[in-house]
């Protein structure tokens, strides 16, 4: 019988063993005996955590109103900060939310910056701006630089007493650099450039003005050519605060957010018969009716040169912070969201095989039923008021919490077609070699 024993003593102490047993006749020729043991040099092992799980951070009201750290928070909540964020390349709030565990993120240019979590996407997912809801998620959410952002927290599972509006699988929190008391002085800038001609600039600064005010400001921008032709996304940010504590007992914040962005203009690459298609692209996809992707196409944009897919909104904020006492506390917030958003594209195409309705020729793309277009007009104004009194209760400490907000939503939905007329000329494109043409006039079919 041979023996090995390993023996390390410090931090983390491991005792290893090690018995091979060789056939019966070469037991009867070794001594199974302790003192046989061959007993090597001492290692002492030191272990160090190389990332804090930031279980002590307190989420901004998006897991709970109470002021919890996360670890005594009974929900799963996440928080990403600006360093991380930054450190991982990370340009979008959605590339920040899709890298946590059970969130997945799309991109469709009818609803940018969608999120699906526990199999549940759209409106069942909540997007916060700094804690306000702003409207349904499908309706309201824009992609959003990260360079303009402090953190972002998650909250996975409902949520509807906390934000209401029927909060079904989780809720995405996007919390923008403000002032705060004692702040120092300090300036960040951002310059990157990628693939596609990308391109992401952004500089901020912040500190006091006073022994009681603070500022803090930050612009950022990003574009790119895409990886389509003529899809051109870019995006302004723009946000800022002040803060004025007169004394330890009061304090006043007010903040702006502007956004002014368009979206990627592109929607989508047509099917064609795998017998028309010069590349096709089987192995990626394939039909039950026999069409794929033709690879020659995939850099084409089918879109009108005159393509609409845009916003601008602004977000402004009061905050009041009121002592009472050292037990009560009284916190006031007043908002205002307007926002104006346009989508005026073609949005659908079909390949002519036979000429039928609005095919009059075979081999071209048509685009006549595909016109469509949407404008936004939204006002928000609410107020959000909460009362918290921290008392012991039955000899444990214990925080009470009550609250009030009102809001008041103007939304007008405006929809419609183009102006239904007989077929142009620039209704049917080449599919290799697509000349954009304009959208022609437009037809209103509802506003709601």
């Amino acid at each position: 019988m041979l023996k090995l024993a390993f023996r390390t003593s410090g931090t983390l102490p491991v005792l290893v063993a090690l018995a091979i047993s060789p056939t019966a006749g070469s037991m009867a020729q070794t001594s199974g005996s302790a003192e046989d043991a061959v007993v090597l040099e001492e290692i002492v092992v030191f272990g160090e955590n190389v990332q804090d799980l930031g279980l002590d951070e307190v989420s901004e009201g998006t897991g709970s109103r109470l002021g919890l750290p996360i670890m005594e928070t009974p929900a799963s909540v996440e928080i990403i900060d600006s360093e991380v964020m930054r450190a991982r390349g990370y340009g979008r709030l959605s590339e920040a939310v899709q890298a946590l565990p059970g969130v997945i993120s799309g991109e469709s240019p009818a609803a940018p910056s969608g999120f699906s979590m526990r199999g549940l996407t759209r409106s069942e997912i909540t997007v916060l701006r700094d804690g306000i809801w702003l409207g349904p998620t499908n309706m309201v959410m824009r992609p959003q630089n990260t360079f303009n952002l402090d953190r972002v927290e998650v909250l996975r599972g409902p949520a509807s007493v906390l934000h209401g509006q029927g909060v079904v699988a989780g809720t995405v929190n996007a919390v923008t650099k403000a002032p705060y008391a004692g702040m120092r002085d300090s300036v960040d800038a951002l310059a990157s450039v990628g693939r596609y001609n990308s391109q992401q600039f952004g500089v901020g600064a912040g500190g006091a003005a006073s022994d009681q005010l603070w500022y803090r400001g930050d612009v950022s921008f990003r574009s790119s050519d895409g990886y389509v032709r003529e899809m051109d996304p870019q995006s302004l940010n723009a946000t800022g605060g002040l803060l004025w504590q007169p004394n330890a007992d009061v304090s006043l914040r007010l903040s702006l957010d502007y956004l002014d962005d368009d979206l990627a203009n592109y929607w989508g690459t047509p099917l064609v018969p795998i017998s028309v298609a010069t590349d096709p692209l089987t192995d990626v996809v394939t039909t039950a009716t026999g069409e794929t992707i033709d690879g020659n196409t995939r850099r084409n944009n089918y879109n009108v040169s005159d393509h609409r897919s845009e916003s601008g909104q602004l977000l402004l904020r009061g905050d009041l912070t009121w002592r009472i006492s050292d037990r009560i506390e009284l916190h006031s917030t007043v908002y205002n969201f307007n926002a104006d958003r346009e989508w005026l594209n073609a949005e659908g195409y079909v390949f002519c095989t036979e000429i039928v309705d609005v095919c009059t020729d075979t081999g071209v793309l048509q685009r006549y039923y595909g016109y469509f277009l949407v404008f936004h007009e939204q006002d928000l104004v609410g107020n959000r008021t909460h009362l918290t009194v921290n008392q012991n209760l039955l000899g444990r400490p214990n925080t009470f919490l009550a609250g009030l907000e009102v809001t008041d939503l103007d939304f007008e939905r405006t929809r419609g077609f183009r102006l239904n007329e007989p077929l142009a000329a620039t209704d049917a494109v080449d599919l290799f070699d697509p000349v954009p043409g304009v959208y022609g006039p437009e037809e209103i079919r509802g506003v709601s």
